[in-house]
């Protein structure tokens, strides 16, 4: 909902761009380089290249038993060029961590806008009206329509917030929606993070996040003062802080109280009704019907409700919008790391093939078929990806957990992480995948040489 300006090309950005491609290819190239130019011209013609000394993997690989041959020989092959395989699993390993926490993340949004909302709020539609309305008027009259089981009339306002320690108010004291509760609610389910709910007899009490709390400086116990405009100021004490999913800078005090301070006794602007049926068709059928109903009886209905949406259906879905849209550019990103990772998977096999190709032609020249060298080169690939996946495994829970935290601080909303196994058999399935396409055209290119080449080579 934003309007883009005109389009125009960025000369700092090609210039960027312009850098990296020409400064990347030479800094890639330069450890290879120097490795090259090092050579003695002994090893140079020698048979470099094909020798290695053997390492804890090829001394576990010749202690084996009862293992296929073809097996060990892969694994083996596999760790030959250390250097070469340590390259290829940082990038294999870097896209597995991206796309493992996008998913984390992704999963994390989907827990706290869906399974935390509808445990705190207990309503399936909200109303606001434009002015307040009397209650034991608007909610009789929605107790009327079908498909609605229960209803409650709360105030919900907008007031600036300061500790009642600082006498006077000022331009950049903290703002909070503030919600008059009647006490007690069965619309709302407190997770409390300290101190107490409100409790009848309650009358100078307020509850307020802890978000908003940290960001005032209180704690239970402390006294806040709000601003309602108008010149109209009232003072309460904090008695417990919660978590809420959709808001950060809510604040629960007594309706009855509340509207005394306001002057609007025995009256509320706010409408949380429950449905016999929780379910978004019919929440939104009744937000209409009741709509047409209070239209009807000369009672307007705002345009918006405190969260913008009349279901908390939609209310969830318009959180997790701008979630999503970060989402999907990681996603993005993680797609690009993994086809860098194949291409670079494929280029280390490619190279392999190239200096094996005598081994290559005394396995044929001893019987060895075309499918059971394909099934060698393609284990090397299928090895590294699964090895890259066990890696980044344990470190993308601790990178999605804080990627999680720090988008909630972004968007001034606390997410709740939320761990579940579909990312990680996602990308298990992907890299299989991407593993054997990566292998294909090595190991395809490895039994097209004949026997007399590979020996000549």
């Amino acid at each position: 909902n934003i309007e883009a300006g005109s389009f125009a090309i960025s000369p700092s950005t090609i210039t960027v761009q312009a850098t990296v491609a020409l400064l990347s290819p030479l800094l890639a190239s330069l450890i290879p380089i120097l490795s090259g130019v090092g050579l003695t011209v002994r090893e140079a013609i020698s048979t470099y290249g094909l020798q290695s000394t053997a390492g804890l993997i090829d001394r576990l690989v010749a202690k084996a038993q009862g293992l296929p041959y073809t097996l060990l020989l892969t694994f083996g092959n596999t760790f030959r060029n250390k250097k070469r395989v340590a390259f290829t699993l940082i990038t294999l390993v870097g896209s597995g961590i991206v796309f493992m926490m996008v998913m984390g993340v992704n999963d994390s949004t989907n827990h706290t806008f869906t399974n935390e909302v509808s445990s705190v709020h207990k309503y399936d539609v909200t109303l606001r009206f434009e002015e307040p309305e009397r209650i034991g008027r608007a909610d009789r009259l929605a107790l009327e329509q079908p498909g609605v089981k229960a209803v409650e009339m709360w105030s919900a306002n907008g007031a600036a917030i300061r500790p009642t320690s600082q006498a006077e108010a000022r331009s950049d004291d903290e703002g909070a929606l503030l919600f008059g509760v009647p006490v007690p609610t069965a619309m709302y389910a407190p997770q409390l993070r300290a101190g107490r709910w409100l409790q009848p007899g309650d009358t100078d009490a307020v509850v307020l996040s802890e978000a908003l709390a940290e960001e005032i400086g209180a704690a239970v116990g402390d006294w806040v003062t709000f601003d309602h405009g108008l010149e109209r100021e009232s003072s309460w004490q904090i008695v417990g802080l919660v978590f809420d999913p959709l808001t950060a800078d809510s604040a629960h005090v007594p309706l009855d109280s509340l509207a005394g301070e306001i002057g609007e006794v025995n009256k509320a602007n706010t409408i949380w009704v429950q449905t016999q049926k929780s379910d978004p068709r019919t929440a939104q059928a009744v937000a209409q019907s009741l709509g047409r109903l209070y239209s009807g009886r000369n009672i307007s209905v705002a345009a918006t409700t405190a969260f913008d949406e009349p279901t908390i259906t939609e209310i969830g879905q318009q959180m997790l919008f701008g979630y999503n849209i970060i989402v999907a550019i990681l996603a993005v990103l993680a797609a690009i790391m993994a086809i860098v990772g194949g291409m670079g998977l494929s280029g280390m096999l490619s190279l392999s093939v190239l200096e094996r190709r005598r081994e290559i032609g005394v396995m044929r020249a001893i019987g060895a078929s075309s499918a059971k060298i394909m099934r060698i080169f393609i284990g090397e690939g299928l090895t590294l990806g699964i090895l890259s996946w066990l890696v980044a495994l344990p470190l993308s829970i601790p990178a999605a957990y804080l990627l999680t935290h720090a988008l909630g601080g972004v968007f001034e909303n606390e997410l709740v992480y939320q761990f579940t196994p579909l990312g990680a058999f996602s990308w298990l399935a992907i890299i299989v995948f991407l593993a054997i396409g990566a292998s294909w055209f090595p190991a395809r290119g490895a039994i097209r040489v004949s026997v007399h080449e590979s020996l000549a080579y």
